[in-house]
């Protein structure tokens, strides 16, 4: 069910997704009865998502924040973006290059 699902929402658009997958986690019992997954915790849900991708990029767009500052360190592949968005503060980090092969071995030392 769920890959059939997956394939069809290919279509969707971002937001549409992970509304669908909270939707999804909203059927399951127990703990997460007690989750409410509002309209606000769901676009926080959607921006944290968007920075935590956007921090990969070479040269982010921030033109969706109020405030958006993205910083590389020249001499390693750390990178982090600060931002802000209808009156929240975001702060994301990149510790690891996913093109470069030694970075990951050194970070699994």
């Amino acid at each position: 069910f769920l890959q059939v699902t997956m394939t069809m929402m290919k279509a969707v658009s971002l937001r549409e997704k992970v509304l669908f997958l909270a939707a999804l986690g909203m059927t399951m019992p127990a703990a997460m009865s007690q989750v409410e997954l509002s309209e606000d915790i769901m676009d926080l849900s959607l921006d944290s998502a968007i920075l935590s991708s956007l921090v990969y990029a070479e040269d982010p767009d921030g033109s969706d924040y109020e405030m958006f500052h993205h910083y590389k360190d020249p001499e390693s592949p750390d990178c982090a973006i600060v931002a802000k968005k209808n009156g929240y503060c975001f702060g994301v980090y990149r510790g690891t290059d996913p093109s470069d092969l030694n970075d990951w071995f050194q970070n699994m030392d």
